[in-house]
């Protein structure tokens, strides 16, 4: 084995984690946003997005959760994924667009914050970098994501649909791979 594979075999992660709830608070559900510009303010979570710390993630696997029943619906939800970057000399915070997808749900339940959320049963790449999991009509099983974080100090979760009815929430649960 040459020194090159040595390292590379030492780097791979090969334990497993735990999934991650992406914030203890869903997020709303918004029928526009997700655009982002550099900022001297540290994003927050908020307006239909959840920002989290992602140090030392390289690469991020993502569960996504959509409210869609009684009524709190969703229209064609999508998930955008922003890698967020401070800049020491400028004083700000620089996003970068990690992914975008389109999502179909699943039609049973999960409680999740006392909320009643569908995962994720097809994802498709509309925007960026990133691998689906999708499932089959049959039998239906929840899919994730898999993004590219590399550098990234801050992951923000927009939670987007084309229109809702209600108030509908969401969220996410992760794990660093």
């Amino acid at each position: 084995m040459t020194y090159y594979q040595q390292n590379v075999l030492a780097a791979i992660k090969t334990d497993t984690d735990n999934l991650t709830l992406a914030s203890t608070t869903n997020a709303t559900v918004q029928t526009s946003g997700g655009d982002k510009s550099a900022t001297s303010t540290r994003p927050v979570s908020g307006s239909g997005s959840l920002v989290f710390n992602a140090e030392g993630l390289s690469y991020m696997k993502i569960y996504p959760f959509f409210e869609n029943t009684g009524g709190n619906t969703v229209t064609s939800p999508t998930l955008r994924v922003i890698g967020w970057n401070l800049n020491v000399a400028s004083g700000l915070y620089i996003p970068a667009l990690l992914c975008d997808v389109s999502i179909t749900l699943t039609s049973s339940n999960a409680t999740i914050n006392s909320a009643s959320l569908r995962q994720a049963l097809t994802i498709a790449k509309t925007n960026g970098d990133v691998k689906t999991y999708s499932s089959a009509s049959s039998p239906a099983c929840g899919v994730a994501m898999l993004v590219d974080t590399l550098g990234c100090q801050l992951i923000e979760l927009a939670f987007r649909a084309a229109s809702v009815g209600g108030t509908p929430v969401a969220n996410a649960l992760y794990m660093s791979i």
